[in-house]
């Protein structure tokens, strides 16, 4: 299949993406939408499926033809929402992009995903200085130009995100390997060096991208499903959640803090569970909303009472100790949001009849308010 027929086949923009996006925004700007939004995927035929071409991740690494076809089905799905999807790619090199940027090496493999393979030392790391990153050069320049191409063959059927932004501190201990753990104790100087090389690269690099995507610096699309309209990255803070509250104080917060800045906030996503990292991201003003991967340590209402207390937004999906029914389920979600039609960007946490749920969310908070 030529990629230009294949692309043909994800319906225009329409009056679908419009009031979704619409719904998204307001839900970032502490508005109460219509319905409060449900990320839901449509549903693809395998027969549909099957008529793009798949190919290894290697293959696809080196290819933006490839790498595109690779992603289509999703985006198919996206465009097929009945919920409020707004289909999105991107140039999908790997956690280890910007690390490339202070000299790691993104090693390429065929069946798993990118992933850094050669740190940089700290002799090297101390000479550097923010005047030596360059995002127009190397592996990160292969992402702008495949950023660019996508753009160009999808516009008015999908956006083009950013590339992989781990924060400052996942950047850093990328770059240096596990000696950052060490590092923080035997040499603080030099990891302030570092967080300080990190969070510039990130900068420079996120501008680039959006600079290729016209994309404002304070806007964001993101993950195939999502619009962010206060607050113009997500920051994935994962290695923070093995260190102490001291060390999160001394070198995580003023670093996010910095990059969410620069880009009129951002919303922050870590795995696992830290409730010392919990406490700081969301007591950060720069912190637009949270994303968590692992929701199911964590009380929903506890979760959605913060949000709505410090007007962030909880952008993911909410998991409850006990199985529940759909329709339990999301009255469940409702009634711990107060009945209030704000700051959530819930995703589904099952696929399955994705119209008949999303039905059913729209006929909850109908309930609520006749």
């Amino acid at each position: 299949m030529d990629i230009k027929a294949a692309v043909e086949m994800i319906p225009p923009f329409g009056r679908r993406v419009e009031v979704a996006r619409e719904r998204m925004a307001a839900v970032w700007e502490h508005r109460e939408p219509d319905y409060l939004p449900l990320i839901i995927p449509g549903e693809v035929s395998e027969e549909l499926r099957e008529q793009f071409p798949r190919f290894d991740l290697q293959e696809a690494y080196y290819d933006p033809e490839k790498m595109l076809f690779n992603q289509l089905p999703s985006v198919l799905a996206s465009a097929y929402s009945p919920g409020d999807n707004i289909p999105s790619v991107r140039a999908d090199l790997g956690v280890g992009i910007f690390p490339t940027l202070l000299g790691a090496v993104n090693s390429v493999f065929p069946d798993i995903r990118p992933w850094i393979t050669g740190h940089v030392s700290k002799q090297e790391l101390s000479r550097m200085t923010p005047d030596d990153i360059n995002p127009y050069k190397g592996e990160f320049a292969r992402g702008l130009e495949y950023m660019k191409y996508f753009k160009e063959l999808l516009v008015g059927r999908a956006y083009v995100y950013v590339m992989d932004v781990q924060g400052p501190i996942d950047t850093a201990h990328q770059v240096l390997g596990d000696d950052f753990f060490t590092e923080l104790y035997d040499d603080p100087p030099f990891v302030h060096h570092l967080l300080e090389l990190s969070t510039q690269a990130l900068i420079k690099g996120i501008k680039a991208c959006k600079a290729v995507i016209g994309e404002p610096l304070n806007q964001a699309y993101h993950y195939n499903s999502t619009f962010v309209s206060r607050g113009g990255i997500k920051s994935s803070e994962d290695t923070p959640t093995l260190l102490s509250a001291d060390h999160l104080d001394a070198y995580f917060a003023p670093y996010t803090r910095r990059l969410l800045a620069e880009f009129g906030g951002g919303y922050i996503h870590f795995c696992g569970s830290n409730p010392h990292l919990y406490e700081r991201c969301i007591n950060m003003p720069e912190c637009v909303g949270i994303n968590l991967g692992n929701p199911e340590r964590y009380d929903v209402a506890i979760l959605l009472a913060n949000c709505h207390k410090r007007q962030q937004v909880f952008n993911g999906v909410l998991k409850y100790p006990n199985t529940y029914d759909a329709a339990t389920y999301y009255r469940k979600i409702w009634q711990d949001l107060g009945q209030v039609k704000k700051r959530l960007l819930l995703h589904a946490p099952s696929t399955k009849s994705p119209a008949t749920v999303v039905e059913l969310w729209h006929q909850i908070q109908n309930q609520a308010v006749s």
